[in-house]
């Protein structure tokens, strides 16, 4: 399945987004990044460049969850 099938655009207006010739709606924006498996954050944040960089800070963010989690947890623990 293509990209645009999944985001529910013509493969044009992929180009037209990708040229920076026209904005994407934020419904269209939420399609992409699940159609990428992603999270929405790797379109917004200024030093995400490529799809390589953005997987890597999800996992980032994910670690950073985990960790939260742990760490609340143990402090409930000693409550």
């Amino acid at each position: 399945m293509e990209l645009a099938d999944l985001v529910g655009v013509s493969q044009q207006q992929i180009s037209r987004y990708e040229r920076g010739e026209c904005n994407i709606t934020l419904d269209n924006l939420l399609n992409l990044a699940k159609a990428l498996e992603t999270d929405l954050i790797c379109f917004l944040h200024d030093d995400i460049f490529s799809i390589e960089s953005c997987v890597e800070l999800k996992k980032e963010l994910k670690k950073e969850q985990k960790n939260r989690i742990i760490k609340h947890r143990m402090a409930n623990h000693y409550l």
